[in-house]
């Protein structure tokens, strides 16, 4: 096998998760090592582009085609590591302009809708999605220290620019919320702020 990728490790089956290749030239499949035997075991027959893993979750990318000349198309899935269930979330349009579509959290999955931008979340305890900031277009998402990060398009419709949220109970909770256009925000391990306004060199800084 060729390996690909970080190596994330699910505590409760001594198990690392590794993007690997049958042969040297074949495509990418997602695998369970057991750190006690050294087995390796295929979890996916899709060909799998990317993964991210989160609070014993794995998203991954998988299935990558061609649309039309403008559009290459990927399947976001979950894939619970305690029960093995595999669930298709989304279809990612990978060549859009949009920094970053999804974001995985403790609790759920971030993602934007490749057909308006809006920004969803999916609860992996509920298996429910819902819109958040309706009537927003989201242009990036990223996780901070487990914090998800959201910055929107600037339209009459959004009130928010930018968006925090925080894992809390069986879900996530808005932690903070602005009208400011920013670029890039920071959060560090203790939940303190730091972000840019957009086109200057101001930074605000917010205890969360």
């Amino acid at each position: 096998h060729t390996y690909h990728g970080s190596f994330p490790y699910y505590k409760q089956k001594n198990q690392v998760y590794v993007l690997a290749a049958p042969t040297t030239y074949s495509q990418y499949y997602l695998y369970a090592v057991d750190l006690a035997t050294g087995n390796m075991k295929q979890l996916t027959e899709e060909i799998v582009c990317d993964y991210v893993y989160a609070d014993g979750m794995i998203y991954f990318l998988a299935n990558e085609r061609r649309d039309d000349i403008f559009h290459c198309l990927q399947d976001l899935y979950a894939l619970d590591l305690a029960t093995g269930k595999k669930q298709l979330l989304t279809v990612i349009d990978s060549d859009t302009t949009i920094n970053a579509q999804f974001a995985a959290a403790k609790n759920g999955l971030y993602y934007r809708d490749k057909e308006d931008g809006s920004f969803l979340f999916w609860n992996r305890y509920t298996g429910k999605r819902e819109t958040v900031n309706s009537g927003s277009q989201v242009w990036n998402i990223y996780n901070q220290n487990g914090y998800i990060v959201a910055h929107f398009v600037e339209t009459p419709e959004n009130p928010y620019r930018l968006m925090v949220f925080a894992p809390s109970g069986q879900t996530m909770k808005q932690v903070y919320a602005t009208a400011d256009c920013s670029d890039k925000a920071v959060i560090n391990a203790d939940g303190f702020l730091v972000y840019r306004l957009e086109g200057t060199n101001q930074l605000v800084q917010v205890q969360l």
